[in-house]
């Protein structure tokens, strides 16, 4: 069992407190309890947060817009580990899989909220421990495309790659179905000439790909052009049926 002291909420914030170890005590037994439980969590400690800082806001606002509504109305230092955490929720909801090494990493991010928690608000100093791996901020496997315009993007590329495909491997005619193996390095080939092509459509989806590139760049923070379109590529390379063929 790991061993992260939250008795600090015990008195102040009893149902953070309950919450968070409901989520430490499934961590190895029940990874997708323990992130629904850290979901809980980070809904809980945002509702507060918003109220501690006299930040109005309607019943149907959802958990995104609460974070955005933070982000812009306070001075919070915790809003990014705020919204990976929500982000990691969502992949549990929507049926993904997280292992319990990930799911630790997430309680840990829970505590380096605490921390803003009682230094902001209540000018207490909590235990820093030396091991919260911080790079989950940088991690690929959080990066979300559960918006509409993510997968949109995604769903039209994948269309322009087959028809890139079928042009020249059957001659104009047939179905993707029908070509039995491609490496990711070759898919890699048709996805460049896709993205060209998609650009070229119009300008709202040069936009477009310019505004997806830009949340990569930020929530992986790189630079490097090559290994974006690498993300992208193989996010749309696992919907195939060669994505076993990653080399």
């Amino acid at each position: 069992m790991i061993y992260i002291d939250f008795s600090f909420l015990k008195d102040k914030y009893p149902i953070l407190y309950k919450t968070i170890n409901q989520a430490i005590d499934n961590v190895y037994t029940d990874t997708d309890t323990a992130m629904y439980k850290v979901r809980k969590f980070v809904e809980q400690i945002v509702d507060l947060f918003l109220n501690l800082e006299q930040i109005h806001y309607t019943k149907t606002l959802n958990l995104y817009g609460k974070i955005n509504l933070l982000d812009e109305c306070s001075n919070l230092d915790c809003i990014k580990y705020l919204d990976i955490l929500r982000i990691l929720g969502n992949k549990i909801i929507h049926g993904g899989n997280i292992d319990s090494d990930l799911a630790i990493k997430s309680i840990k991010l829970c505590y380096c909220i605490c921390q803003t928690l009682m230094s902001k608000y209540h000018q207490t100093t909590i235990i820093t421990y030396k091991n919260i791996d911080t790079k989950l901020l940088h991690c690929e496997d959080i990066i979300e495309f559960d918006n509409p315009i993510y997968n949109e993007f995604l769903d039209d590329l994948k269309l322009i790659i087959f028809s890139l495909i079928i042009r020249e491997k059957l001659d104009g005619i047939g179905f993707i179905e029908e070509i039995k193996y491609i490496s990711y390095k070759e898919f890699y080939y048709y996805f460049i000439l896709a993205l060209k092509e998609y650009s070229k459509i119009s300008a709202s989806n040069m936009y477009k790909i310019i505004n997806i590139k830009d949340m990569l760049r930020k929530n992986l923070n790189t630079t490097d052009s090559d290994y974006i379109n690498n993300i992208l590529c193989k996010k749309i390379y696992n919907l195939c049926p060669w994505n076993k063929n990653i080399n």
